[in-house]
């Protein structure tokens, strides 16, 4: 059976990364301690984290663990740094 998570019930930060970082775009879950993933555009962030998300808690269901639930706040946040 498919674990289906809807990205829209956890909330996320995507923000950019440094050079240094390796470049591109990441995706954070707070409520989610370690789930994370990245890309080289915010989309491309967003659609890697759904992946991620729906792998971490597919492991805290096989691991026994009680799932983790989505957020009752707006869900979505894309911090970025504009230079003028």
């Amino acid at each position: 059976m498919k674990h289906s998570a809807r990205l829209r019930d956890y909330p996320f930060t995507v923000r950019p990364l440094a050079k240094k970082e390796g470049g591109g775009y990441l995706i954070e879950f707070p409520d989610l301690p370690g789930c994370i993933s990245d890309g080289e555009t915010p989309e491309d962030a967003i659609r890697n984290g759904q992946d991620a998300l729906q792998g971490y808690l597919l492991t805290l269901k096989e691991l026994g663990n009680v799932e983790a639930s989505g957020s009752e706040e707006p869900a979505g946040a894309i911090a970025l740094r504009l230079y003028t």
